[in-house]
């Protein structure tokens, strides 16, 4: 039923997803810089950030709506904060290197 949605999208028929495409970069001179935790991983935080670095520079669908808040972390608020202020790239370092992750909403 997914993948047949996914192709109905792509003709056309249905609208499509917000998309998030994850870029290496160097970490030096990144302003602002997302640190994110294995942890914050692996308790399901960030799936989407999760699945665009394991697959550098292709597209893979945006979660919906905000990050989840987390008691032990802030960087879900910071990132809401960022992207509610209009922006559409931001930068992660998480998984041993920095990612600029771009939003592609249709």
């Amino acid at each position: 039923m997914l993948e047949a949605g996914r192709r109905m999208q792509r003709l056309g028929l249905y609208p499509k997803s917000t998309m998030l495409v994850a870029h290496a970069e160097p970490c030096a001179a990144q302003s602002p810089l997302f640190r994110i935790s294995d942890e914050q991983f692996r308790v399901g935080l960030f799936p989407d950030i999760d699945r665009a670095i394991a697959r550098p520079d292709q597209e893979v669908e945006k979660s919906m709506g905000a990050y989840i808040v987390h008691r032990d972390y802030t960087t879900s608020q910071e990132i809401n904060a960022f992207l509610d202020a209009g922006h559409a790239q931001f930068v992660v370092e998480a998984r041993g290197g920095c990612w600029r992750l771009t939003i592609s909403r249709p």
